[in-house]
């Protein structure tokens, strides 16, 4: 791929071994995207992109060289899913420089000396949650990281033996001899029905001496209960937009989907044309290719269309290798992944409303709207090179999220300055419409390049709906407050507590605080369960104060890629290690409220629990006599903190939090 211009491409399912290098990508147009690739003795490193946007997902290396190299100012390369063995220790599998973006998420390696080295500096971890090369950018609060929607592959499909397909031919298809605009008269649509009505389960549509390959149809081709695939074998089906497809106000669809005996429906290699009067001198309007009305799965591959829409309560849809030059409208919500999709049309290429879009690789043209997310949806972009081709008008906008939720990685290639888009994102939250300018987001030439950015409220972490007289979710001041709980109350929390503070003092109680009271004499143990994350430039702290006739203090701190504690020493020991920015961790305290103890222990786990770190024998410092009845967690605030409380556990006494955190 060293020749002008590669892609847009999917390739997957490949094992390269030997060579210089396994993939090598060099010019910037126009975007590839690589699934289940597996390399092994490359010569100089696995993969090579100078200029380039890659996006993989399902990359295996056996390698001693590194894996990636992502070393041109224009490149721009999102990994997902790596499993990187066989390294030497003085290399880093990927190595990202240059000005290049790099996205990596839940990367393995073994033997490199780190996962990831970014402009020349090693980043410490052998594995790698979620990195970003570059700052994440948004316009509301938002998490620092993609989405993370629900990753299906595309369901494979066996073929059946080749003697039980059907061809459209054999059931009096006419077809034309090229799509000629003066040829009206034949109509194939009865005879492809014909061959949807068969009973077969495969359908084909052959190329031959009488048809080269053209079927034209004048009404809807119903896809019937029996059909399992359809293969077009690039034929292109054309349509009359003069006759009974020229209702502009509600466009036809060329082929129905609708409910079967099959789990799964394949649609593969296809293309369309239509014949249109010299008056009308434009590209088929009024129609689009699909209309998925079925609750069943649909997958759609290595086509070119005009145009996709679905019906309330539409099945899973699968999409590879396609390009449209009309927009796909996700009308009702619908769970869809696209991988190397390429919208070429004008208006709004894709609509998702209130649906799950993932996209693999994206493709466009036109100074058209991306993606526009409304009603709830949600959509994550992972990799995507944008072209709008010719000059943009000021109020064209980029991708726009109405009420919504969506997490984007791209690239604008623009030609010339005027044809990039004025206005990047357009985000509505709570009524509240904010824009992010081109000259918000780094340049690319006169295109722009954005490593991430994320649009979303984070409803996975924070519950503001309690239901035990506490109705305040998040405690979040530049002042102090309070909430207040004694373990006599059977007090449940539906889900995390935010504590998040804005002030730049280390001193409380000038920080949002959570304090319980308790009686001492009942010999408790208090249990503390939080997530914790490190923002770009920022790092997460808190207090745990012992109060009674004197105060004993603990700490714990997450710096530096560690989280660390702060006991009666008074200096700091790291409990966990290496670990990556902008990911949430799992910490959980044991405090013993006794007199004579007054120990704690911290353990770090990821989420899935995997403990990663712990320290069992902390004790607090300061006055160490007298009594002890409450216990108060404090926001150590000393840089614009941020946690999430999940569990309080006073034992012997009821459990007064639920963990709602998943």
């Amino acid at each position: 791929m060293a020749r002008k211009y590669p892609g847009p491409g999917l390739i997957k399912n490949v094992r390269i071994e030997g060579f210089d290098y396994g993939i090598y990508v060099l010019h910037r147009q126009t975007s590839m995207t690589f699934e289940n690739i597996t390399l092994q003795n490359q010569k100089v490193a696995g993969i090579y992109n100078r200029d380039n946007i890659l996006s993989i997902r399902g990359l295996s290396s056996i390698n001693e060289v590194p894996v990636i190299q992502n070393l041109g100012l224009y490149g721009l390369v999102t990994v997902l899913d790596g499993d990187f063995s066989g390294g030497l220790p003085s290399q880093s599998a990927i190595e990202n420089a240059n000005g290049s973006i790099l996205y990596a998420r839940n990367i393995v390696t073994s033997g490199y000396q780190s996962a990831i080295k970014n402009n020349g500096q090693v980043i410490p971890g052998t594995t790698q949650h979620e990195f970003v090369s570059d700052p994440v950018l948004s316009l509301f609060p938002s998490p620092a990281m993609s989405l993370h929607l629900p990753i299906e592959d595309t369901p494979t499909v066996p073929h059946d033996p080749i003697e039980n397909w059907v061809s459209v031919v054999d059931h009096g298809v006419d077809g034309v001899k090229k799509a000629d605009p003066n040829d009206r008269e034949n109509d194939d649509t009865a005879a492809i029905q014909a061959a949807m009505d068969s009973g077969a389960a495969t359908i084909y549509f052959p190329q031959s001496t009488n048809n080269q390959g053209y079927y034209l149809v004048k009404d809807t081709i119903t896809v019937g209960p029996k059909v399992r695939r359809i293969v077009g074998l690039n034929a292109s089906v054309g349509i009359d937009w003069n006759h009974s497809f020229g209702d502009a106000s509600n466009p036809k669809p060329i082929f129905r989907f609708e409910e079967g005996e099959h789990d799964v429906v394949v649609f593969e290699d296809f293309s369309y044309w239509g014949k249109n009067d010299a008056a009308a001198n434009a590209s088929p309007k009024y129609f689009v290719s699909y209309e998925h009305a079925s609750s069943k799965t649909l997958v759609i591959k290595d086509s070119t269309d005009r145009g996709f829409r679905n019906t309330r309560g539409a099945g899973k849809l699968f999409v590879e290798g396609v390009v449209s030059v009309k927009p796909w409208v996700f009308t009702y919500p619908q769970q869809v992944w696209l991988r190397q999709f390429n919208p070429e049309g004008v208006g709004t290429q894709i609509t998702n409303n209130g649906g799950d879009l993932w996209i693999l690789g994206l493709k466009t043209e036109r100074p058209s709207t991306v993606i526009e997310t409304t009603a709830g949806g949600k959509t994550e972009l992972l990799g995507g090179m944008i072209i709008p081709v010719e000059a943009a008008s000021p109020d064209a906008v980029g991708f726009i999220n109405n009420e919504s939720s969506h997490s984007l990685i791209y690239a604008v290639n623009a030609e010339l300055f005027a044809a990039n888009y004025e206005i990047q994102i357009e985000e509505t939250r709570n009524g509240v419409t904010k824009r992010k300018y081109r000259g918000d987001v780094p340049s690319r030439a006169d295109g722009s390049k954005v490593a991430l950015y994320t649009g979303y409220e984070d409803d996975t972490l924070v519950n503001d709906n309690f239901d035990s007289g506490i109705n305040t979710g998040t405690i979040s001041t530049s002042g102090s407050a309070t909430i207040e709980i004694s373990n006599e109350q059977a007090v449940s929390l539906n889900n995390s507590l935010k504590i998040s503070d804005t002030t730049n003092t280390s001193v409380p109680p000038y920080h949002p605080s959570v304090k319980w009271s308790f009686n001492e004499q009942s010999d408790n143990m208090l249990r503390v369960s939080f997530h914790i994350r490190k923002e770009t430039t920022r790092y997460s702290a808190f207090f745990l104060d012992l109060i009674g006739s004197g105060i004993k203090r603990g700490r714990v701190r997450y710096s530096t890629n560690s989280i660390v504690v702060q006991d009666s020493s008074a200096g700091f020991t790291t409990i966990a290690s290496n670990l990556s920015d902008q990911r949430w961790y799992q910490v959980e305290i044991e405090i013993s409220t006794r007199t004579t103890a007054r120990t704690y222990a911290v353990t770090v786990k990821e989420l899935d629990g995997t403990i990663i770190g712990r320290r069992s024998d902390l004790k607090f410092w300061g006055n160490n006599s007298g009594s002890i009845d409450q216990v108060v967690f404090i926001d150590d605030g000393s840089d614009a903190s941020i946690l999430y409380l999940d569990d309080v556990i006073v034992e012997p006494a009821v459990q007064i939090f639920t963990n709602g955190f998943e």
